[in-house]
């Protein structure tokens, strides 16, 4: 039981941790535009100009996730799901008196 208790702690941990993770490196997109919007309001644009554009676009279409082996993302809701599972597994094994 310990085992059980031990893995699940750390697979919370480290759900927590990814997203997190998750969320800042997200928040980029946010910080690339705003640097973009001050500077474009100058009169000259040049190459710099347009490769923060271009770097804008990139994060914001490719967000970032932690995945177990490109299935699913490993966040919060990964946690919602695994804690979902068991507490429904729970329910049915009270209901036939294990």
């Amino acid at each position: 039981m310990l085992n059980v208790s031990f893995f699940l702690l750390w697979l919370l941990i480290m759900t927590q941790l990814y997203s997190r993770t998750q969320e800042e490196a997200n928040k980029i997109v946010g910080y690339v535009h705003e640097i973009w919007n001050e500077y474009s309001e100058k009169e000259n644009k040049d190459d710099r100009m347009r490769h923060l554009q271009l770097i804008s676009v990139a994060f914001m279409n490719n967000k970032l996730c932690f995945t177990a082996g490109k299935l699913f993302c490993l966040d919060a809701t990964f946690t919602h799901m695994v804690i979902g599972a068991v507490l429904t597994y729970v329910v049915i094994l009270i209901q036939f008196d294990f």
